[in-house]
């Protein structure tokens, strides 16, 4: 069971349809150091997301190909995201 409190949903604009299911939102799990180190291997940024996307939504690479521009901003916006470390409280 997938929880919920490591995982960011993104509902898309733009529904696609995937080896015959529909899709229309993503839950993407937070980044490991492998995933880092397997995203740093690629040599451009456009792969590097779409790599991105696909492992930490547990879609088909395919799924980037189908996706409207709007959607992939946001979903890698949300991935950059799991990268910044939450401020540290004071006081």
């Amino acid at each position: 069971m997938e929880d919920i409190r490591k995982t960011v949903r993104h509902t898309l604009l733009e529904p696609i349809t995937i080896e015959g299911r529909t899709i229309t939102e993503l839950h993407f799990r937070r980044l490991k150091g492998k995933d880092i180190r397997n995203i740093e291997r690629l040599d451009n940024d456009v792969d590097k997301a779409a790599y991105a996307i696909s492992q930490l939504s547990g879609n088909p690479p395919e799924l980037f190909d189908e996706m409207d521009a709007a959607d992939i901003e946001a979903v890698t916006l949300i991935i950059e995201g799991f990268m910044k470390r939450k401020a540290a409280k004071t006081g």
